[in-house]
């Protein structure tokens, strides 16, 4: 799953990208109307596909990014004023700031916007981000970087905007190329797509990446590090997987132990699971992904139901409404 990619492959990588604006992320063309996703529900699940060309919301890793490779660490090269792992001031600003701010109710934009100096720590954070070098450190601090900027991002992003009701209503938000990060410009779009799902291949960074939406997977309350960075990608994933899976329209039929929602009825999950379903091609499918992260939890009748392929999976209606705390 390890993708190493040298900064100057990167940027070529970038600017292949930027002619190839029919692909995005599942940020970049949702409903601006209601902060809601358009359209029916999907009445089943989808046969699995690597097309997309269905959904505005998923992007397939394109040819140029596939042909990018990160270049190894040099024996014995180090980087410690920039690599997350040595916390580096500007990682404990961030930390901080989350820890602060981030709530179980939501975000709250409202407060830091009204902190002159929070606002000018986040401010010091971005022009961190934009001087590291995560070329010469290991998998699990590059992941952990690159999750870190884009949630840093996604904020600064909001705050500099705030009041708004929606992302989705601030023309190109996640598909403006304005972002520096490692000395690069880039959108969210592509921070998310090329640089952090393309790159690593990991399922998990959909409950951690944060679009500053209602229906998007909580924001972690601290910062991501190479030495928490698998715990707290299992905790948050588990997490949202319990609490969004829905059942409540599910009538349960039994028969020797094999249950399944009646004909008409069925079993909702986040439209993450739509837009990114090859992400979790290789983690047992969407169905057994999340069958496996219920029965973590404890919740193994949820598990059971997903796991019969013959219940079937509506996707609920995103909600774009911007994640602010009360």
């Amino acid at each position: 799953m390890t993708s190493h990619l040298s900064s100057t492959h990167f940027l070529v990588a970038v600017f292949a990208l930027s002619t190839f604006a029919a692909c995005g992320g599942r940020r970049q063309s949702a409903p601006p109307a209601n902060e809601t996703s358009s359209g029916a529900e999907a009445q089943s699940e989808p046969t699995q596909t690597n097309d997309t060309s269905a959904s505005p919301h998923a992007a397939e890793p394109s040819a140029a990014a596939k042909a990018t490779q990160d270049s190894k660490p040099e024996q014995g090269s180090t980087d410690s004023a920039a690599s997350p792992s040595a916390s580096p001031e500007w990682l404990v600003q961030w930390d901080a700031l989350l820890q602060r701010y981030v709530t179980p109710q939501g975000f709250r934009y409202q407060a830091l916007a009204n902190d002159a100096d929070a606002k000018a720590k986040l401010e010091g954070v971005i022009q961190e981000i934009d001087k590291a070098t995560p070329n010469l450190w290991s998998r699990e601090q590059k992941l952990a970087f690159y999750i870190n900027a884009y949630n840093a991002i996604t904020i600064n992003a909001v705050i500099q905007r705030w009041p708004i009701k929606s992302v989705m209503r601030v023309p190109n938000f996640f598909k403006r190329k304005k972002h520096r990060v490692a000395g690069s410009l880039l959108s969210l779009d592509i921070l998310e797509n090329t640089v952090i799902r393309e790159q690593f291949r990991e399922p998990r960074i959909h409950f951690a990446v944060n679009c500053a939406s209602t229906s998007c997977p909580p924001l972690a309350n601290k910062a991501y590090t190479a030495e928490n960075l698998d715990a707290m990608l299992t905790a948050q994933t588990q997490a949202y997987v319990l609490s969004s899976v829905d059942v409540s329209a599910c009538r349960p039929q039994c028969a020797e132990g094999n249950c399944r929602c009646t004909k008409q009825s069925f079993v909702k999950v986040s439209q993450i699971f739509e837009w990114f379903k090859s992400d979790f091609k290789f983690s047992g499918g969407v169905r057994g992904f999340l069958a496996r992260y219920l029965e973590k939890g404890g919740d193994s009748e949820k598990a059971t139901l997903l796991s019969n392929t013959k219940v079937r999976i509506r996707h609920s209606r995103y909600d774009w409404s911007v994640n602010a705390a009360p």
